[in-house]
């Protein structure tokens, strides 16, 4: 497997081995979903098993991923428009209710997600925050493939956040048991954990090519 680190130098703790498995030796602080770490122990996994809206150039330019277009008329409201046949490693489908219940999960209060943050920007974060709703009013589905964000404010500049990890999306099955999931994710990105075992505690972590993974890194 020829892996495609972007020029990053924090990816250096994860290594090729046998030409089909890479594995990461630095063993993360939290579950491996997406909005519960920002650290590099699990970022480092997470980066590489998810992909999300937009990715980053190694000159830090924002270029679409999963998402086929990113509009708004006022830069306030935005439409999401996902590519077809997008895909998690299971083969299920990644929708745009993979986005909306991922992101909504992540901004609410109840559940402590570390990345919590990252959602302040959309329209109901702060009640969502409080436990005061079951979501951010500013999420919208609109079809399968098609949502909609709405922002508190204008602001020109918010598709380019959409690349963090915080906004990865989750497979619907992640929420049926969330703390199993966090020991062994399904993703969307071009790596995928080798095997159930594949975290072994202050070992390793092993993963390798994902068959399903429809973006641009070349692996």
């Amino acid at each position: 497997v020829e892996f495609n680190w972007q020029n990053q130098p924090e990816y250096a703790g994860i290594t090729k081995a046998d030409g089909k498995i890479l594995t990461h030796g630095v063993q993360p602080a939290n579950p491996l979903v997406p909005t519960a770490t920002n650290e590099v122990g699990g970022g480092n996994v997470i980066n590489q098993m998810f992909a999300g809206l937009v990715r980053y150039k190694a000159n830090g330019e924002a270029v679409n991923d999963v998402a086929e277009s990113i509009t708004s008329d006022d830069n306030k409201i935005w439409t999401v428009k996902i590519k077809s046949g997008q895909e998690f490693s299971d083969g299920s489908a990644v929708t745009a209710d993979s986005f909306v219940k991922a992101w909504n999960f992540g901004a609410a209060g109840a559940n402590k997600q570390l990345n919590s943050y990252f959602f302040y920007p959309i329209k109901g974060f702060d009640e969502a925050q409080a436990d005061k709703a079951k979501s951010m009013s500013g999420l919208k589905v609109v079809d399968d493939s098609t949502f909609t964000i709405e922002l508190n404010q204008a602001e020109a500049s918010f598709p380019a956040r959409l690349g963090y990890s915080a906004f990865f999306p989750l497979p619907a099955k992640a929420f049926d048991d969330l703390k199993a999931y966090g020991r062994a994710p399904i993703g969307n990105g071009p790596y995928k954990m080798a095997n159930a075992k594949a975290w072994e505690d202050d070992v390793q972590i092993a993963l390798t090519v994902n068959d399903n993974y429809k973006g641009d890194i070349k692996v």
